[in-house]
């Protein structure tokens, strides 16, 4: 299997013939050699060696998984963040979110991405869920954000930190984050895709929050899905998967 964009390389040693071709798009080669290769889709390769008496053939397949990308808009995006010092207000309108504890008031991310169009057999291979960071506030230590799966529906546009969103407590992935700005932010969460896809558990979407809430004076601000400066730095989903 080979992920969309990375190449491999093909290698062959034959013996007693006279010509030796590979196709597609490769031609006649020596009689041993490599080749690199880096197909857009999944692709058969047919080795054809040939002599006076005939030829024969060996193939091999090439499996492409599809990259995807998940970055939804104003229109479908459902991204946001609550506070534990406005503990009823909903900022689902907002541009940005924030992650951390600033000024004793900690502050949590949730988001929801569809991907009911993916197979339910699908096998997935990678899922990032990735944010784009452009600022850092308060103390300016760094510290770790945990990826946790949502247990209950939410709504985007009247979730606060009073409706007691509930998640599991144990992280499918935590990361260290850093002072800075400008930088994406990435969480592995490629069993908890599988899970989505195979419709073991509902797909509630990630809460991100950070590992201990009780102490600092940092948090991050990253873009939402109705950031419009720049269409690129919205929060998204790259998933690499193939169907079996």
């Amino acid at each position: 299997f080979l992920t969309e964009g990375i190449s491999a390389t093909l290698s062959w040693e034959v013996i007693g013939v006279a010509t030796v071709s590979i196709e597609p798009g490769i031609g006649e080669v020596e009689n041993s050699g490599t080749h690199d290769i880096s197909p857009t889709e999944t692709t058969t390769y047919t080795l054809t060696a040939g002599n006076v008496e005939g030829s024969a053939t060996r193939t091999v397949t090439i499996v492409v998984e599809p990259v995807k990308i998940i970055q939804p808009g104003p229109a479908d995006g459902k991204d946001t963040w609550v506070d534990s010092s406005k503990k009823n207000k909903n900022y689902g309108s907002n541009e940005h979110l924030f992650i951390g504890r600033f000024h004793g008031d900690v502050e949590r991310a949730l988001l929801q991405f569809d991907v009911n169009d993916i197979p339910v057999n699908s096998v997935i291979v990678s899922a990032d869920l990735q944010l784009y960071q452009y600022n850092t506030w308060g103390s300016l230590d760094s510290f770790s954000i945990g990826a946790h799966r949502i247990t209950s529906s939410w709504q985007l546009d009247t979730v606060t930190w009073n409706t007691k969103t509930t998640f599991n407590s144990s992280p499918v992935n935590t990361i260290e984050v850093f002072p800075s700005a400008g930088t994406w932010l990435s969480w592995d969460i490629v069993n908890l895709l599988q899970k989505w896809v195979n419709k073991s558990v509902n797909n509630y979407g990630v809460l991100l929050k950070k590992t201990n809430e009780g102490s600092g004076g940092t948090d991050i601000s990253c873009w939402t899905s109705r950031y419009t400066y720049n269409l690129d730095l919205r929060p998204k989903l790259e998933i690499s998967y193939y169907v079996p």
